[in-house]
């Protein structure tokens, strides 16, 4: 991934998604709180221990790693510990994310926010039981109640946290499972009043979910995985995001999510 800018610049970058789709009133209260914690300057994670995140999981450029707020390695380290994949998912929807905003033309500054936005989208499954993640059957509703909780932990751990960052990983963490057509959740946003980087990553994230293996499922085939998409423009996806991600990073994102197959 590229070189880590600045942190006004990464600031920078946040905002330029988060004011336009945050001025919508419907908007839930968390995707619009700003931190008041400064960020921090130094981290007790060794470089080397940062490099080794980037070679296990992909990531082309660990110099990025290194700018993140040091408590977000916090999260990362007890995500390697969750089972289902959990850690590895993360990162690959980050690249995912990252390089798709690359397809779109987005400024290489917004595409990085993106990216490790993204990386952070499932920090609230850290609270979510190992049973729940690794069941390999369909979850019971009492489980899937349990599940639908981790948008909104995730966005308040991030917040807690504070900084340029984790103010937009806290928005993409409690969009992304929100549907285009109003159907997901945890607050039911439909269309434009999902954020864009919510909306980027709900596509990203379903696309590697389908592209690997599953406790309860083998990895699909790339003719099933459009054809599932497809099924789904409109509905879960906003058709714009769809038709460009097909177009333009289909290839890339396959080589990507290949590894978990």
């Amino acid at each position: 991934m590229p070189d880590p800018a600045p942190s006004r610049d990464i600031r920078a970058a946040t905002l330029s998604f988060a004011p336009g789709a945050l001025r919508h009133a419907g908007t839930p209260e968390v995707c619009r709180d700003t931190a008041h914690t400064s960020e921090a300057s130094g981290s007790t994670d060794s470089v080397d221990r940062r490099a080794g995140f980037s070679h296990r999981y992909g990531l082309a450029d660990a110099r990025l790693m290194r700018s993140l707020p040091p408590a977000t390695w916090t999260l990362f380290r007890l995500a390697e510990h969750k089972r289902g994949g959990t850690a590895t998912h993360m990162w690959r929807v980050g690249t995912l994310a990252w390089r798709f905003a690359q397809a779109l033309g987005m400024p290489a500054i917004e595409a990085q926010a993106l990216g490790w936005a993204a990386a952070l989208h499932d920090t609230g499954k850290l609270c979510i039981s190992n049973a729940i993640l690794e069941k390999p059957g369909r979850l019971t509703p009492d489980e899937m109640d349990v599940m639908r909780m981790h948008p909104q932990v995730g966005a308040d751990m991030l917040n807690a946290i504070g900084g340029a960052a984790c103010e937009l990983a806290a928005i993409v963490a409690c969009t992304h499972h929100e549907r285009y057509d109003g159907g997901g959740y945890p607050y039911g946003l439909s269309g434009n009043r999902i954020p864009l980087a919510g909306r980027i990553v709900a596509l990203v994230d379903v696309f590697d979910a389908l592209a690997s293996h599953r406790p309860y499922r083998a990895a699909l085939s790339p003719a099933q995985i459009v054809g599932a998409m497809l099924a789904e423009r409109g509905r879960h996806f906003d058709p714009w995001l769809l038709d460009r991600f097909l177009e333009r990073s289909l290839g890339p994102a396959l080589e990507i999510s290949s590894g978990a197959r």
